[in-house]
């Protein structure tokens, strides 16, 4: 299982966006890495999961085409497997080999939620 970075700044959170992957290629990745995922609600375009990591129960938030072509995969705790958003998604782009966009650093109180930076998880 792949830990934390040495990072100096762990996310409280950790969202990814990738480019024309559906929510059952997200959950087929999400079975890959975590084993069980236990489907909770259901929607056309949105999708929420629970996964057990490190004995800790995770909800996962899947939205198709939040943003144009790209699925956004939040993972709603800061007790993930990775330290920040670009650790999560060079596992993601290694596994589903599509284009992956995350946040490049961590969000300071006024930040502008537009105005974040984008980092691509190319290895």
């Amino acid at each position: 299982m792949m830990t934390k970075t040495d990072s100096p700044e762990n996310h409280p959170d950790i969202e990814i966006y990738l480019k024309s992957v559906s929510s059952s290629q997200v959950e087929s990745w999400l079975k890959s890495r975590f084993g069980s995922v236990e489907p909770l609600k259901q929607q056309a375009k949105t999708k929420r999961y629970r996964i057990l990591c490190d004995q800790r129960a995770i909800e996962i938030l899947v939205i198709e085409n939040a943003v144009k072509n790209y699925t956004s995969v939040l993972f709603e705790s800061a007790e993930t497997p990775w330290a920040q958003d670009i650790d999560c998604a060079r596992e993601a782009y290694k596994h589903l080999g599509k284009e992956t966009r995350c946040i490049a650093s961590g969000w300071t109180d006024g930040d502008e939620p537009d105005e974040w930076k984008i980092g691509r998880a190319h290895v």
